[in-house]
């Protein structure tokens, strides 16, 4: 019912990668996706078997530990994805950390794509929390959606 509602993949962070061969095949079965997370302390070995389990795109977690908004982002981040890009032959996003139009700027100069979460919802949070609702919220997500859409290529 997943793929019929126009649902592409599941990201499932917490699943791990001897549990993956067989959650990706029922996931497949189910017309569906499934993107797992490398860390950047992630071997070399193990991101090659996470990229040969996954489907869809490798989602590269830019800094390790929890997600939220970062001031900057790891020097090492453009080597990491052209190195995971290469091995896997996927696409690759990075999500964790990405906050600003400069981030996915930096990100997406050797990423497939930016995925912002806490930076998101932090706009709609202080939206609501201001007395918006309805579309006043959703206009103050999509402005803040196009102002990191400056930073892609």
């Amino acid at each position: 019912q997943a793929a019929q509602a126009g649902i592409d993949g599941l990201i499932l962070p917490d699943l791990s990668l001897e549990e993956a061969p067989q959650t990706a095949g029922v996931v497949a079965d189910a017309g569906l996706r499934l993107p797992m997370l490398v860390s950047p302390v992630s071997p070399r070995q193990r991101r090659e078997k996470i990229a040969g389990t996954c489907s869809g795109f490798v989602y590269y977690m830019s800094v390790t530990g929890i997600t939220g908004e970062r001031k900057q982002l790891p020097p090492d981040l453009v080597d990491n994805v052209r190195e995971i890009r290469q091995a896997s032959g996927r696409p690759v996003v990075v999500g964790f950390g990405i906050s600003s139009a400069d981030h996915v700027r930096l990100v997406c100069s050797a990423a497939d794509g930016a995925i912002i979460g806490s930076a998101l919802v932090r706009k709609i949070m202080e939206a609501m929390n201001g007395g918006a609702n309805g579309d006043a919220v959703v206009n103050t997500a999509a402005d803040a959606v196009r102002e990191w859409m400056t930073g892609l290529p």
